[in-house]
């Protein structure tokens, strides 16, 4: 990490002085091309640390300038990455807004497309909206393939699995699976080979081979780990437990879900926190200790209402 970076780590520990530090830069540059660059990369640098609140603030103000000058591959950029943010800050409602407003812009950079329809695909899926995320998944792909972008359509041909596992589809979901970790296995995209491995994984847990299911998260988790993906070493570590529920062994899954939420706790993930706390709720529950089962129901009934969740999205 460099210097510089560090800087800007160190000032997103509060928002008044994260915005203090980011009005320091929008005066220090007069131009108003200069600062949405600077505001942008301080946005990913942020992204890339998981600090995704302060991304937005930082994203936000560049937005404006973007806008200013009339910079439209900028302005549709900067909404792809907002969308993108707040998706991990579980807003999907407003996720989706900045998503739209991206292909709104009618840009013709068929990159920012492709990450449009794959994050919509991504809020619809994550609302259940199966049908929604699957035409977009389908958009992304074509874009993809048309570009020949590896990557992209590794991304999408897996997101497309995901679905067919979610609707019950598992012939076509493994199917899917494959073709994508072939495709990252072939360009050596450690990233994309860690996603299709939980996501055989999961196939292979609803299929209840729970040997091939773990032997698949231990995969993931150890290519999560060499890349440092700690988003993924946590959804690895629930995978793993909730195997290890279904298989009884309670020790082991406690240990797994209390691994995910140290990393849920660390990178602000509420979503897997209020999941990891339930899912210990729930084994505690099962082992007849109902005053600690109340207690990590509790906890994670406050880390959910901490949660920005939208679920007022119409099909």
């Amino acid at each position: 990490m460099s210097e510089i970076d560090r800087a800007i780590l160190a000032t997103a520990e509060s928002q008044e002085n994260f915005e203090d530090f980011l009005s320091l830069i929008e005066k220090k540059y007069p131009d108003p091309k200069e600062k949405a660059l600077l505001l942008s990369e301080i946005g990913k640098v942020l992204l890339d640390n998981l600090k995704y609140k302060f991304a937005v603030l930082s994203w936000k103000r560049a937005l404006v300038f973007y806008i200013k000058t009339g910079d439209k591959l900028g302005e549709a950029q900067t909404y792809v990455n907002l969308g993108y943010a707040e998706y991990f800050l579980d807003d999907l409602k407003v996720a989706l807004t900045y998503l739209e407003k991206a292909l709104e812009t009618q840009i013709q950079d068929k990159m920012i497309l492709a990450k449009s329809y794959l994050n919509i695909g991504n809020v619809y899926s994550n609302l259940n909206m199966f049908e929604k995320a699957l035409k977009n998944y389908e958009q992304a792909l074509a874009i993809t393939i048309e570009t020949k972008d590896k990557i992209g359509e590794s991304l999408a041909i897996g997101n497309i699995g995901v679905i067919y596992r979610n609707i019950g589809d598992l012939t076509k979901a493994v199917k899917y699976q494959k073709e994508a970790l072939e495709i990252a296995l072939q360009i050596g995209n450690r990233a994309g080979q860690a996603k299709g491995y939980i996501n055989l994984g999961d196939i292979y847990h609803s299929l209840e081979d729970n040997e091939k299911a773990i032997e698949y998260y231990k995969k993931s988790l150890s290519l999560a780990t060499e890349i440092c993906d700690r988003t993924l070493q946590s959804a690895c570590y629930v995978a793993i437990g909730d195997v290890n529920v279904t298989q009884k062994d309670f020790e082991a899954a406690k240990s797994n879900y209390r691994k995910a939420l140290e990393i849920a706790l660390e990178i602000g993930d509420k979503s897997t926190e209020a999941a990891c706390y339930s899912a210990l709720g729930a084994i505690y529950g099962n082992l007849g200790d109902s005053k600690k089962a109340k207690t990590y129901y509790e906890m994670a009934l406050e880390s959910s209402k901490q949660i920005g969740q939208a679920g007022e999205i119409k099909s």
